[in-house]
């Protein structure tokens, strides 16, 4: 990483999202000490005259040196941040989606620090997995997730990025038989997942660096509604989603006895909340 490199992060936002989530990630960046000099950079999708106003007032009001780029609302987050992309003029991009939610200081010099100890970094990212998604791919795939992840622009922008014309495009951009991560890997360049800790872990200390869908996921960098999904699962769902991107290295939350009984509460208030739904369709 050179010296005086610039870095911007952009934040994903559509209008039709609820204000909150905008709100908690603004609180999230607000209260965490960022470590890296940066651009915050927020990209509209989707809106119209009347909120773009409103939108802007609000968001200048809690942090005046925020820029902007907007986009009608087409595609999904891939074709967002690629438009980002060919948009900014950084050396290094940091893409955050509309759920992310920053859960450390230093958070971003963490992210870009083994760009500038290591040469043949690719991408690092918040959370990963060696889930597949269909017969395809082998296990284990390894892969950073999308929801949170730092690039060189220039690598982002010369990859192969498919059609991304449906969900199901983007996701094999993130996780298919040549997704992202693979791109990176086979032109020489390493994946990092990087925790609160600040290690950089490579791909075969995925499943135990506490970071996504292991222990507690107290190692989480940056959440998102996945992260935050797999804590509040029962503890059924914990396991299914633990073992889904971890195989046999699987190291799933236990909750203990009370959380068991909290767990239990929302599956019994679930179940009911399924039959009273049949009860009025039917």
């Amino acid at each position: 990483m050179r010296v005086n490199s610039k870095v911007s992060v952009t934040h994903l936002v559509r209008q039709c999202n609820p204000d909150r989530l905008f709100d908690r990630f603004l609180d999230s960046y607000l209260a965490h000490d960022p470590g890296y000099d940066h651009d915050l950079v927020i990209l509209m999708k989707g809106f119209d005259r009347r909120g773009r106003e409103r939108f802007k007032a609000m968001a200048l009001s809690r942090v005046p040196e925020t820029r902007f780029l907007e986009m009608a609302d087409e595609g999904f987050d891939i074709n967002a941040y690629k438009f980002a992309a060919e948009n900014l003029e950084s050396d290094y991009l940091v893409f955050l989606n509309s759920y992310s939610k920053i859960e450390c200081d230093g958070w971003l010099a963490k992210m870009l620090h083994p760009f500038e100890f290591e040469s043949a970094v690719g991408v690092t990212g918040a959370t990963g997995s060696w889930e597949t998604i269909n017969d395809e791919v082998s296990y284990p795939n390894a892969h950073i997730r999308t929801n949170a992840f730092a690039v060189q622009r220039h690598e982002f922008l010369s990859l192969d990025f498919g059609t991304l014309q449906t969900k199901w495009c983007c996701r094999l951009f993130e996780a298919g038989q040549n997704n992202m991560t693979r791109q990176l890997q086979a032109r020489g360049l390493q994946a990092y997942l990087v925790g609160c800790d600040g290690v950089a872990y490579p791909k075969e200390s995925w499943p135990r660096a506490n970071v996504f869908r292991c222990g507690r996921q107290e190692n989480l960098l940056i959440s998102d509604n996945q992260t935050t999904t797999y804590i509040h699962s029962i503890q059924y769902w914990r396991r299914k989603q633990s073992r889904a991107s971890w195989g046999e290295d699987a190291d799933p939350y236990i909750a203990n006895i009370r959380e068991k009984l909290i767990s239990l509460g929302r599956f019994i208030t679930w179940k009911q909340g399924f039959w009273r739904l049949l009860r009025i369709i039917n």
